[in-house]
């Protein structure tokens, strides 16, 4: 079944070594985002919104197919509101290694390409 809904979420990962890319990351770094990752596939396999809200910034914006979510508390509301009718049982997701690149000028922001599957019942 395809997941309901098309978010930006960069912190989904795991890394794939064969994923040609141009721009690495450093290694602490990577290791961070994948921690991210293993939390949020955790959050989305146990159905914890708080737990997924939790990886998101306070004022984080979320793109779902009925719009904008702005916020934490507006994002664990609407995971809440998902997983009612939406039951992962098997999220994983990818980004592939040299698909993590920085982005801005600060050399504090990544965004990651990837992909992702999940197994649910609705």
């Amino acid at each position: 079944m395809r997941h309901p809904f098309a978010g930006i979420a960069p912190h989904r990962c795991r890394v794939d070594a064969d994923y040609p890319g141009d721009i690495r990351v450093d290694p602490e770094t990577t290791q961070k985002i994948l921690a991210t990752c293993k939390a949020d596939e955790e959050a989305h396999n146990n159905q914890d919104a708080a737990a997924a809200a939790a990886l998101y910034t306070r004022d984080a914006v979320f793109l779902t197919p009925e719009g904008l979510i702005i916020g934490r508390q507006a994002i664990q509301k609407w995971y809440t509101g998902l997983w009612q009718s939406w039951h992962s049982t098997n999220y994983i997701s990818k980004a592939h290694v040299n698909g993590v690149h920085l982005i801005g000028t600060a050399g504090n922001e990544v965004w990651a390409t990837g992909e992702s599957s999940d197994t649910a019942e609705a």
